[in-house]
Order: structure tokens, then sequence, then C-alpha cells
């Protein structure tokens, strides 16, 4: 996910700072990739599946899947709210953060951007890769799986932002327990394409907000903070039942 956030964090320098075609060409390369590489990935497996295109693309916008209003909220925030307990833990360890701030006025165009973004991501790991593994695997399985290959897809994109040794390990971890949230919320809300996406968005969109383009996050905090509420996410659903009885 903070693949992503960097290379639209690069693009919104470029641009600010006045670049040339030359130097933001890679950021168009990289959004003609992801959209061009999801209908391409679209194709290959319904033509194996015999199923439709349309319906694999419109499965990222299948909103009305989610019959519990409380997810309907839910899923645009719980990332935002992983990012702020993040936040917290690093004033509360006394590091410093930037005085800057990212500019409110940018949220509608992060929310899009990383919609976008999102959305051709969660076609492939979550309404391809996920929805296989969880025919013969369990919801931390299939999520660990993903996560796995999530975090090596991002290694490289990483150390090209000039990220830490310690970060880039802490961001990997991050990136299992975030895919493991994403694939319980994914079965709670009936399997909606659409609530990853919306965490994808919100997360990155949230991670841009810290101070300043997001270079105040700390990936440990992240991943200590997604744990905490992975943990209740899994333990909602069987107290509710709890409760039922």
């Amino acid at each position: 996910m903070a693949c992503s956030h960097c290379q639209v964090s690069f693009s919104f320098e470029r641009f600010r700072r006045g670049g040339t075609y030359s130097q933001r060409s890679p950021s168009m390369v990289f959004w003609f990739c992801a959209v061009g590489g999801t209908i391409l990935a679209s194709i290959i497996v319904t033509r194996r599946s015999g199923s439709s295109v349309r319906e694999l693309l419109l499965r990222g916008i299948d909103i009305k899947r989610i019959e519990n209003p409380v997810w309907r909220v839910g899923i645009f925030l719980l990332m935002p709210v992983n990012i702020a307990l993040s936040y917290l833990m690093i004033l509360w360890s006394g590091a410093s953060v930037p005085d800057r701030m990212t500019p409110l006025l940018s949220i509608p165009v992060l929310l899009l951007v990383y919609g976008i973004s999102g959305y051709c991501e969660q076609i492939g790991w979550t309404a391809i890769m996920t929805d296989q593994l969880l025919k013969h695997r369990t919801v931390i399985m299939a999520g660990i799986i993903v996560g796995i290959t999530w975090a090596v897809w991002h290694i490289i994109p990483f150390i090209q932002t000039h990220n830490t040794a310690e970060w880039i390990f802490w961001q990997c971890i991050f990136t299992v327990v975030a895919r493991v949230q994403l694939t319980k919320v994914y079965v709670l809300t009936n399997r909606s394409v659409f609530s990853t996406v919306a965490m994808h968005a919100t997360y990155n969109t949230a991670f841009s907000l810290m101070p300043y383009y997001g270079s105040s996050y700390n990936p440990m905090y992240m991943t200590l903070a997604t744990l905490f509420t992975t943990i209740i996410v899994f333990l909602l659903p069987n107290l509710s039942r709890k409760s039922e009885r």
C-alpha cells in the first residue's frame, strides 16, 4: 500500500516543483501499468474460469454486498484509526515530527488517486488471489500468504524510495498484518472487494496526511496499532454471537 503512496507523493512533489515531462513520466508509466495490468489480468483469469471480465471488474465497486451498516462506515474508519493510534505512539515515544502539515485541500485528490490504485490492486489481491485461497485456507492463512506476496512485491519500490532496512522490515511485517485484517473484513462484509479498496485508499490517504506527506510515519508503531485492531476485528463476531445466546 505504501508503494502507491510513494508513487503519488513523488508525483505531487514533481508537479509542485514544476518538474518536466521526463521527470513525471515514471509515474505515468506506473499508472498505465496499474490500469492496463488489471484489465489484462482480468482477461486472463476469466478466460480460464469461463466467467465475465465485466463481472470481475465490477466487484471492485460492490458496496451493495455489505449488508451490515456498521461495516459500511467501518471500512472507511478502520485504517485511519490505525494511523491515528500509530501517530499517538510516535508522539508518546518522544520522536520528533515535522512541523509542516499536509494541506487538507489535497484530501479529495488523494482519495481519488488512491481509490483508483487501490481498486487496481485489490482486483488482483482480493477478487482473484484471496478468493482462490479461501477455498482451501483459513482467513488467517490466506491473509498471511497474500500478505507475504504483497510485501515481497513492494520491497524493490521501498528500496528505490531510500528507506532503511529496519523501515522495510517493519513495513513488510505491517503489510502481512494488514492483509490478515483486510481478509477478515472482506469475509465479514460478504466478500465485498469494495471494502478492501476503501481500506486501501483510506490507509494511503491517512498515511499522506501525517506530517509531512507521511514523512513522520513509523511502520513499527503502525504494525502494533494494526495488530491491536485486527485482534478486535477477529473477536467482535464471536462476542456478538455470545450475546445473542
